[in-house]
């Protein structure tokens, strides 16, 4: 029994750990960039959530929330899809760089 909880609580601790640097230690992307251009990484995090939860359990997230602040279920839907896609005004930047086989294997910023 000892063995079965103790493989449980690493499984659990394990996946915890894999989550937390999926959230906080990988760069933004250039869509997530243009979302957040103060470059704040604990609104990145929550950035990274928002779009976690409503991809994974969003109508258990939106009661939950709903509930915990009394607000009906239709706004708060609307401020996290808000808040998870980000403003819409700015497209990422598209590359005019062209990759071609061979040459240096050195990357260099546009």
């Amino acid at each position: 029994m000892r063995h079965l909880i103790r493989i449980i609580w690493v499984t659990t601790t394990g996946t915890a750990s894999m989550l937390c640097a999926a959230f906080m230690l990988v760069p933004a992307t250039a869509s997530e960039r243009a979302a957040l251009p103060d470059g704040d990484r604990m609104a990145l995090v929550q950035l990274r959530l928002a779009r976690t939860l409503l991809t994974v359990v969003p109508d258990q997230t939106v009661a939950l929330l709903a509930k915990r602040s009394g607000l009906p279920d239709d706004l708060v839907r609307a401020g996290l899809e808000a808040y998870a896609n980000g403003p819409q005004s700015a497209p990422p930047k598209q590359s005019n760089r062209q990759t071609k086989a061979g040459g240096a294997l050195f990357v260099t910023p546009d």
